[in-house]
């Protein structure tokens, strides 16, 4: 495997244990603590790590790898 597809494997894996993480974060009591601002922050986080994952899948297919 070419080491750029390798840097986007696991950098898509990471992504994904991130994401993973968040959303599991967003129904706690935690979460609902935070302010309106902070929780509204965090969901365009998710949106923009998800479309960033989203694009790395894509490159790693295009590659012939399956992420």
């Amino acid at each position: 495997m070419e080491p750029h597809v390798e840097r986007m494997l696991q950098e898509a894996k990471e992504l994904k244990a991130k994401i993973d993480k968040l959303v599991d974060f967003l129904p706690t009591d935690k979460f609902k603590s935070l302010s309106q601002a902070e929780q509204d922050l965090l969901g365009i986080q998710l949106n923009a790590m998800t479309a960033y994952f989203g694009a790395l899948c894509v490159r790693l297919r295009m590659t012939g790898v399956e992420p």
